[in-house]
């Protein structure tokens, strides 16, 4: 036989081989990468789709009624119900909860009620010992700026409470309201008699005497 003709096969069959080789790799390579990709598509799939964050609602300062004018019948106020003997209304005005008017407000020229009143806050800490109070002095006209620039302040830090507040009197209930911030060791009021904070600094911490 030929050497020259056998060592000529010899190529051709190794050539074969080797194309065969490369064959069965690129379909090996193929499959594994098709499978690669279902296997992300269906983590992907398994994701909690995230709903796009609304914006903010638009904050609205409302100028309030003066308290010496007329009780109108027809008038109308927001007024909170936490307290069992009184109440303050979205006017910042603070009245026995039995005086209370029909549509929500408190009685502008009765003797009981006192409007924009700081009575039981401190000055240097802004916290209150009644609820009503802190609300009704968060609500002064001269709060306006401190109150637009926390408002600004806790919606930075992505607060949702009051990303959805959108005029003054939402906010002073909710700021006024004890919170995580206002106890220690979660079950103990930093400041046992001024608890209600209308500020952003945290009640004075009063140490219980032995």
């Amino acid at each position: 036989m030929n050497p020259f003709r056998l060592l000529s096969q010899l190529r051709n069959a190794l050539l074969r081989r080797r194309v065969l080789v490369a064959l069965i790799v690129v379909v090996v390579l193929t499959y594994m990468f098709v499978l690669d990709l279902k296997f992300v598509g269906k983590l992907l799939a398994r994701q909690p789709s995230v709903a796009p964050r609304s914006p903010p609602a638009e904050f609205i300062w409302r100028t309030p009624r003066r308290l010496k004018g007329i009780d109108l019948p027809a008038e109308s106020c927001n007024h909170t119900s936490q307290g069992p003997t009184m109440t303050v209304d979205d006017q910042g005005v603070v009245c026995p909860m039995r005086y209370l008017q029909p549509g929500g407000c408190c009685p502008r020229q009765h003797n009981s009620s006192v409007q924009h009143t700081c009575i039981s806050c401190m000055p240097t800490t802004h916290c209150c010992s009644r609820w009503e109070y802190c609300v009704s002095c968060c609500l002064r006209p001269q709060q306006k700026v401190s109150v637009r620039s926390m408002v600004q302040r806790l919606r930075a830090a992505l607060s949702p409470l009051y990303l959805a507040v959108h005029e003054q009197f939402e906010f002073c209930t909710s700021k006024c309201r004890t919170s995580s911030q206002s106890v220690r060791h979660e079950n103990t009021y930093r400041d046992p008699m001024f608890k209600h904070c209308y500020g952003l600094q945290l009640p004075q911490l009063v140490r219980p005497l032995r």
